[in-house]
C-alpha cells in the first residue's frame, strides 16, 4: 500500500478457502466446497467491480480458519 491508498477489509470465520482454489476462486459459479449454500458468483462480482474501479482485492485465508479480503484504492491525484 502506497501512501494516500485506501484499504477496505472484510475478515470472515468461515471454513476458509483450501490453497488449490486460490486462484479459481474469482471465476464465476466457484464455490469454496460442495456444502457452500451460496451461488458462486459474490467474489466474481468484487473482482469485476474492483477492476471497473481501479482498486485491487485480495486475500488470505486459513482453511478451517477464515479470510481476510483487502480492497485497496488507489489514492487519485486530480480529477481533470
Amino acid at each position: 500500500m502506497e501512501s494516500g491508498d485506501t484499504q477496505l477489509q472484510v475478515e470472515d470465520n468461515g471454513i476458509g478457502i483450501c490453497e488449490d482454489m486460490k486462484e479459481t476462486v474469482w471465476n464465476m459459479f466457484v464455490r469454496g466446497t460442495h456444502e457452500s449454500a451460496g451461488s458462486g458468483i459474490g467474489l466474481y462480482i468484487l473482482k469485476e467491480a474492483a477492476n471497473i474501479l481501479g482498486a485491487e482485492v485480495s486475500f488470505e485465508s486459513k482453511l478451517f480458519v477464515g479470510s481476510t479480503f483487502t480492497l485497496t484504492f488507489r489514492k487519485v491525484d486530480s480529477l481533470n
